[in-house]
């Protein structure tokens, strides 16, 4: 069961530095393309850009996150099911 919960915490540090790294991937790229657009967008639309672009991020990251807790959750109770099962076996044996 130790190497389940070990596991579960690498998963999560997983998620989660892939949610970070599409977080800044996304911030770099519209900071860039604002930069090179900003004659074009005009300077009181770049914050109402910016603000509906962060409002979405957090959006997806949110679903992306609440995706990988449900799945996960669903899982660790398939595994905690077959571990109890495994664990009643070895006490018959």
């Amino acid at each position: 069961m130790k190497k389940i919960l070990v596991t579960r915490k690498t998963v999560k540090q997983y998620v989660i530095f892939n949610l970070v790294i599409t977080a800044l991937i996304v911030l770099i790229v519209t900071i860039t393309t604002l930069q090179n657009e900003f004659d074009i967008v005009g300077g009181t639309n770049i914050i109402l850009i910016i603000l509906i672009i962060l409002v979405l991020l957090v959006l997806t990251l949110g679903i992306m996150w609440l995706f990988y807790q449900l799945l996960y959750v669903f899982l660790l109770k398939k595994l905690n099911i077959n571990y109890k099962e495994l664990a009643k076996l070895d006490t018959n044996s």
